[in-house]
């Protein structure tokens, strides 16, 4: 590996794991938030909703803004806007100004992740490139594993400012040595980025995402949730349809005609739907049922979050070498066995049984995250990498909002009912309380059966897949054997 490669390699890590670290951070926080600044609930939420809103709006320009500029300028845009956002959500005194910070932080975001994919499968070879993206993929979940933990921590010794305080130096540090270290060729495509698709673009992503988002609290008869959804659905399709009459489309859907990358796209989304089921349920678990604080539920957690850092670069080594349909059939049936576990919980679970899941369901999501999206890339030519690493992107953070919304809706929904099937047996408060909590339990369990269905789909489609890819010629345009 060049110097400069390696050079520019360590640079993305970097900003990428302080990126998604601070994203994590807030989820622990918003309770002290809402004390603090005096808001409500549906308010506070605006934190995550405004941030994800500007990614689904900015994500798929990506594909286009790769094609255009540098990877210094891109990169100094985007871990400077991490540095303004921080700062001034770091010393606001008011939910506005916290929103605005929030919101700067979201552009940087939205560029991160697909430039440092991106960049990745241009410049390695397919037969490195696994243990490349194995070690990118080791950010993309330690990162956001081990934040709660830390969040937890800080919040129970300093203020929620510390949050994102604490990042402003360290953003001024990566932004230095990007300013100083990176690339600054300029590509030489002069296309100019059509209107109209962006605006399809923003419509669409925003509106599903705020829907599938507002699912869990509002419920689906709601307007506020079926409407987004509806008119996101629309734009999506009148965005679909404005790129295949594009001779330079945005984002070019046509990648869709291999077979491989449609594949790895299905998994990759049943994927983020099984991983953020552990992510949400067991903390809601173990928080609302056993007691636990944030910070020994996040403890919990952790042993996860090591092992899966640890086998991220180890299974990237793997694909480069058997390819991705073995791993990724070996991870879908870690999964399926940790979600029959999961679906068999109780008030009497030990935090033994649920770290020692957790570990083996983090460890299957190092076989499939990365390699499946590794081979679903390797799959497309040169100049429709920048589209597939777009796609991916939105991909991941719209099947993140339609997952976390399905779940919490099944569990709310499950545990109502097995409350009303309770509540009438029993006429002692102690009695009813305790089928009450046992009710609750009833409801992470069926929805974590939810989400067994979900597995099993990624389990057949796995068998579908090519065992590997290997160049073939200098377009890097990919064969399977």
């Amino acid at each position: 590996m060049k110097q400069s490669t390696k050079t520019t390699l360590i640079v993305l890590i970097i900003g990428a794991f302080f990126a998604l670290l601070n994203n994590s951070f807030l989820n622990v926080a918003l309770a002290e938030i809402m004390k603090d600044l005096s808001i409500t609930e549906s308010t506070v939420q605006w934190l995550t909703t405004g941030y994800m809103l500007v990614n689904a709006i900015l994500v798929p320009t990506t594909a286009f803004l790769m094609k255009k500029y540098s990877l210094r300028k891109l990169f100094l845009i985007s871990i400077g806007s991490f540095f303004l956002g921080s700062l001034l959500a770091g010393i606001a005194g008011s939910f506005g100004l916290l929103l605005t910070g929030r919101l700067i932080q979201g552009v940087g975001s939205a560029l991160l992740m697909p430039m440092g994919m991106y960049y990745l499968m241009t410049s390695f070879p397919p037969e490195k490139r696994g243990s490349m993206m194995g070690l990118f993929g080791l950010v993309i979940m330690f990162a956001p594993a081990i934040g709660p933990t830390l969040s937890g921590f800080l919040i129970e010794h300093f203020n929620w400012n510390i949050l994102f305080l604490m990042m402003v130096p360290i953003m001024g540090i990566v932004w230095l040595i990007g300013y100083f270290s990176l690339d600054k060729t300029k590509p030489s495509y002069t296309g100019k980025i059509d209107v109209p698709s962006v605006i399809f673009s923003a419509l669409a992503f925003s509106g599903i995402l705020s829907g599938f988002s507002s699912a869990g609290d509002k419920g689906w008869g709601d307007t506020f949730v079926w409407l987004p959804i509806v008119l996101g659905c629309v734009f999506l399709a009148l965005l679909i349809i404005r790129q295949f009459r594009l001779d330079d489309p945005m984002l070019d859907f046509g990648i869709y005609k291999s077979s491989q990358y449609a594949l790895a796209s299905a998994i990759t989304a049943t994927n983020v739907i099984a991983m953020y089921s552990a992510m949400i349920l067991i903390p809601l678990f173990l928080q609302n049922t056993q007691g636990l604080t944030p910070i020994e539920t996040g403890l919990i957690l952790l042993p996860g979050a090591i092992l899966n850092g640890i086998m991220s670069p180890i299974a990237g080594r793997l694909f480069d070498k058997f390819g991705a349909k073995n791993l990724v059939l070996i991870g879908v049936c870690i999964t399926i066995f940790t979600t029959i576990a999961f679906a068999r919980l109780d008030e009497n679970t030990s935090s033994l049984y649920i770290a020692t899941i957790y570990a083996f369901r983090m460890l299957s999501m190092s076989f499939v995250s990365m390699p499946i999206q590794t081979h679903g890339l390797n799959s497309l030519t040169p100049t429709q990498t920048p589209h597939g690493t777009a796609i991916n992107s939105t991909l991941n953070q719209v099947a993140g909002a339609i997952g976390t919304s399905l779940l919490v809706s099944v569990m709310v929904s499950r545990t109502k009912t097995h409350m009303a099937d309770v509540v009438n047996q029993v006429t002692d408060q102690a009695s009813q309380q305790h089928l009450m909590l046992q009710s609750s339990i009833n409801g992470v369990n069926d929805a974590f059966l939810a989400t067994l269905v979900v597995s099993v789909i990624a389990l057949v489609l796995a068998f579908f897949l090519k065992r590997k890819s290997v160049k073939v010629e200098s377009e890097s345009v990919t064969t399977n054997k």
